[in-house]
């Protein structure tokens, strides 16, 4: 693992730190390490995070190639940003109301496994469409509603489920930015 930041910049130079960390899996015990165990939950998921509804905060765990760790982020706002910026505009009604934080904590435990999941066309970094299925489960607290929240890109047969289900034939951006304004909270 290595980590790297500027120092400094002055005349067109800069001043970089850079620290290596060597880790071996020397035997199996190793694999059952929690820190390896997350590290490669990025080989399934996308995104994973918790969604705290009594304090109103997401803490999303980042992926390793961009910089491992937790991020504390306002919940509503971070939910509002990703509806704005990753989500296709004709699912953005859809995504609304999964995450509607005033309904979530009810439809988690009407659920048949205490999970909700649907599937959302979303905004690739290179711009073009990929259906992800987001999941949506309870997580043993006592004192606060706590929900992890995972995204991955959806199977072929999620796909072909939601995309039946909504009547969808096409999977490509429409030319026109619909705007839809959600209200989290």
């Amino acid at each position: 693992m290595m980590n790297c930041h500027r120092v400094i910049s002055y005349n067109g130079r800069c001043l970089i730190s850079v620290q290596c960390h060597l880790h071996k899996v020397s035997h199996e015990g190793d694999l059952f390490r929690p820190a390896f165990l997350l590290r490669n939950l990025f080989y399934l998921y996308d995104r994973v995070a918790t969604l705290n509804l009594t304090t109103r905060e997401m803490i999303l765990l980042t992926q390793p190639k961009l910089k491992s760790g937790l991020r504390k982020l306002p919940l509503a706002e971070t939910l509002q940003r990703y509806h704005d910026e990753l989500i296709h505009p004709a699912d953005k009604k859809r995504f609304v109301a999964f995450f509607d934080l005033k309904t979530l904590k009810a439809r988690v435990e009407k659920a048949k496994m205490n999970s909700i999941a649907e599937a959302f066309r979303s905004i690739a970094a290179d711009g073009s469409l990929v259906w992800k299925t987001h999941r949506v489960a309870r997580m043993a607290s006592s004192t606060q509603d706590i929900f992890f929240c995972v995204v991955r890109v959806s199977d072929a047969q999620d796909i072909m489920q939601y995309g039946q289900a909504l009547g969808i034939r096409q999977y490509t951006l429409m030319p026109e930015n619909i705007p839809v304004h959600a209200v989290y909270g």
